[in-house]
């Protein structure tokens, strides 16, 4: 049982750490048919529509300037509207490097005497 949940956790491990670059991951709202391709963040109008099927989701971001990102699509780079997709943000999460306070904080999640060990 034990040599199974350490791999679980190993998988786990690997598949955040490959998810630590933001992604353009869906269309938002989700029943949009298509999303808008930029030249430059910021242009008034689109260069052309692309289908949401065709983007090949999850895009990987590139670069964010003014709520727009750039991505490649199809090899050519195009900026996306922020409010028009949704986005995996990258995280990251660790244990403080000394406790303040030894008693349990009912506020602060996850808060206990063994917490980070």
């Amino acid at each position: 049982m034990k040599p199974c949940f350490f791999l679980a956790a190993i998988l786990a491990t690997a598949a955040c750490i490959a998810q630590a670059q933001d992604r353009i991951v869906a269309p938002s709202p989700s029943s949009r048919a298509a999303v808008d391709l930029f030249e430059s963040a910021g242009a008034s109008a689109p260069v052309r529509q692309a289908p949401v099927a065709e983007l090949g989701l999850p895009l990987a971001i590139q670069e964010s300037k003014a709520s727009y990102h750039r991505v490649a699509i199809g090899g050519q780079d195009y900026w996306i509207k922020g409010v028009h997709v949704r986005i995996l943000r990258g995280a990251e999460a660790g244990c403080a490097t000394r406790n303040m306070d030894s008693q349990p904080t009912i506020a602060t999640p996850g808060a206990g005497q063994n917490v980070c060990k």
